[in-house]
């Protein structure tokens, strides 16, 4: 019983440290909330295994295309910092994600696009 209680608290300790959308994000990112679920949702993805809290929103461009009449299109440059170690080796890299929101109505959150996915792993430090 008392094996079950120590795993039961290492467990949720460790799912409280858990790389999550919220602990990814700033809190006053540009991005909004389903373009940010779609990239943390690929950032897992392309990169399985990240340590918590390894991932962190650095800055987010935005850039504005006026199509039509007061219809726009959003353009999003995001980089993220990544930090990871390995055999007591800490390393550290970049993510750039080029996304976009689209002005035009998707029941399905469609009109939100993942552009590109960039990794840049930096020396151990």
């Amino acid at each position: 019983m008392k094996m079950l209680f120590i795993l039961t608290i290492s467990f949720f300790s460790l799912m409280s440290h858990a790389n999550t959308v919220d602990s990814v994000f700033k809190t006053d990112t540009n991005l909004p909330k389903v373009l940010q679920e779609k990239i943390f949702m690929e950032i897992v993805k392309k990169i399985p295994g990240l340590a918590p809290f390894s991932v962190f929103e650095m800055t987010t461009e935005v850039r504005v295309d006026r199509v039509d009449q007061g219809i726009r299109d959003y353009y999003y440059k995001t980089k993220f910092r990544v930090l990871t170690t390995a055999d007591d080796h800490r390393t550290r890299g970049y993510i750039y994600i080029e996304s976009a929101e689209y002005s035009f109505y998707c029941p399905n959150d469609c009109n939100f696009e993942i552009q590109s996915f960039k990794t840049q792993i930096l020396e151990n430090e």
